[in-house]
C-alpha cells in the first residue's frame, strides 16, 4: 500500500465542476462561483483552487455536490504523491456514499423493517417518511440517543476488528488502515440508518440487521482496497505520457540525450517548463456519477488523461499488446522491480490495466478503457471507466 503522513492539503491546481445541487448549495450560502473552460472544451459552473483540503472536498463529494474535478498541465514527476492522493480520496469518497445507499436499501428490505411497515401502513418506515420536520426530528433523536448509538456501533465493528486483527495476511499498518475504514463507513452512514436500528434493538431479529450491516461493510472494505490499484495505475499512466513528451522535448532541444533516457537536473527542469509554458503538460480529469446524474450513472466513476503531445497510435497499439500479453505469469512486483532497473521505465501503466481488470472484476467493480484522439485536435484521451 501507498502509506505516508495523512495530507494536509493538495498543492494541485484544481478546478472543481458542481452538480446543481452544490450549486444551489453555494448560491444560497452566497459563496462565489466561477464559470470556466475545462480541457475537454466544456464550460461548467464551479470553484477554482490552486490549494485545496482534503477534508472540504470529501464533504463535497459526499454531499453529491461535485460533478467533475480536473489537474490540468500538471508535472506528475512531481506531483506524484497529491495525484496518487487525490484519485484515492475521489474513489473512497464515492464508496463512502454508494455504501451508505446500499446499506440502507439492505436494511429496509430486511424482515424486521418489512414486517413493521406491513403492520404499521400509517407510519412507515423508508426514506420519503422522514422528510422536512420529520427529519429534523429524527436526527435529534439520534443525538438524544448518542450513547445507545456508540454501543450499537461497538456491537457491529468489535467483531470485524478482532478478525482484522487476527488476520495474519495483514501487517500492522494494513490492518490499522482498514480498522479506520470499516470505522469510516459507519461514521458515515445516515440519521436513518441510526433511527432504525435504535428502534429496533430489543427486535427478536435485531442480530440479523447487524450481519446485514457487517456483511455490507466485508464487501465494501475489499472494494475500498482497488482505490490503490486505480491511483497508481493513473499515477503510471500519466508518468508514461510524460516520459514520452520529455523525450521528446529533449530530441527537439538537441540535448544529446539518449532517446531512450530521460534527462536529468537542470535539463529536466528546463523541459518541464517549456511543456507547460506551451500547455502541453498531461492533464487528469475525474468525472463523477451521482444522485443528480443521469439515470444509470449514479456509480461512474471515469478518469480522463488528456495529452496533446503524446503519440495516440503508439499509446493505443501498446494498450492492445498488453491486451494479448500472458501478464498473468509475473507478478506486479517483478514490474516495480524491472522499472527501479530501468528496464521498462514508463510502460508500466500499460501493464498495470490487466492486474487491475483482475482486480476490479473480484470485487465486482466493472471497468472499461480505451484510448482515443478527440476529432479536430492533437488532443490523446486515455479513458478509464468504473462502475463502483
Amino acid at each position: 500500500m501507498v502509506r505516508g503522513k495523512r495530507k494536509k492539503e493538495f498543492d494541485l491546481p484544481l478546478k472543481i465542476a458542481l452538480t446543481e445541487t452544490g450549486i444551489s448549495l453555494f448560491i444560497q450560502q452566497k459563496m462565489g462561483l466561477s464559470k470556466f473552460r475545462m480541457v475537454d472544451n466544456t464550460e461548467d459552473y464551479g470553484i477554482l483552487m490552486e490549494v485545496e483540503s482534503p477534508a472540504s472536498l470529501q464533504q463535497f463529494l459526499l454531499a453529491d455536490c461535485v460533478s467533475k474535478i480536473e489537474a490540468a498541465n500538471i508535472d506528475p514527476l512531481s506531483s506524484r504523491s497529491d495525484i496518487i492522493d487525490l484519485a484515492k480520496l475521489i474513489v473512497h469518497s464515492l464508496l463512502y456514499r454508494h455504501f451508505d445507499a446500499e446499506l440502507l436499501n439492505r436494511l429496509l428490505a430486511s424482515e424486521s423493517i418489512v414486517r413493521w411497515n406491513r403492520a404499521n401502513p400509517q407510519s412507515l418506515i423508508d426514506e420519503k417518511a422522514f422528510q422536512g420536520s420529520a427529519f429534523a426530528g429524527m436526527r435529534q433523536l439520534v443525538r438524544e440517543k448518542a450513547a445507545d448509538v456508540a454501543k450499537i456501533r461497538k456491537l457491529i465493528l468489535d467483531p470485524l476488528k478482532l478478525s482484522i486483527a487476527g488476520n495474519d495476511r495483514f501487517d500492522g499498518e494494513e490492518k490499522r488502515i482498514q480498522i479506520f475504514q470499516i470505522e469510516k463507513f459507519m461514521d458515515i452512514s445516515n440519521s436513518l440508518l441510526w433511527y432504525i436500528l435504535l428502534k429496533f434493538q430489543a427486535d427478536w431479529n435485531f442480530k440479523d440487521l447487524t450481519l446485514v450491516i457487517r456483511s455490507c461493510l466485508v464487501e465494501y472494505l475489499k472494494k475500498v482496497q482497488v482505490s490503490e490499484y486505480i491511483a497508481l495505475m493513473i499515477m503510471e499512466l500519466a508518468l508514461d505520457v510524460e516520459y514520452r513528451n520529455i523525450r521528446k522535448e529533449a530530441s527537439l532541444a538537441n540535448l544529446g540525450i539518449d532517446a531512450n533516457s530521460l534527462p536529468e537536473g537542470e535539463a529536466l527542469s528546463g523541459i518541464i517548463r517549456s511543456l507547460r509554458s506551451k500547455n502541453s503538460l498531461v492533464s487528469v480529469t475525474w468525472k463523477i456519477g451521482g444522485n443528480s446524474s443521469s439515470i444509470g450513472t449514479e456509480r461512474r466513476l471515469q478518469v480522463l488523461l488528456y495529452d496533446r503531445n503524446a503519440a495516440f497510435r503508439e499509446i493505443r497499439n501498446g494498450i492492445d499488446a498488453v491486451k494479448t500479453a500472458d501478464v498473468k505469469k509475473r507478478s506486479i512486483y517483478s514490474f516495480y522491480r524491472e522499472q527501479e532497473d530501468g528496464k521498462t521505465r514508463g510502460d508500466l501503466g500499460l501493464y498495470y490495466i490487466s492486474y487491475l481488470e483482475e482486480a476490479c472484476e473480484r470485487v465486482d467493480i466493472k471497468f472499461e478503457y480505451l484510448v482515443n484522439q478527440i476529432p479536430d485536435t492533437d488532443i490523446t484521451m486515455i479513458s478509464l471507466s468504473f462502475i463502483l
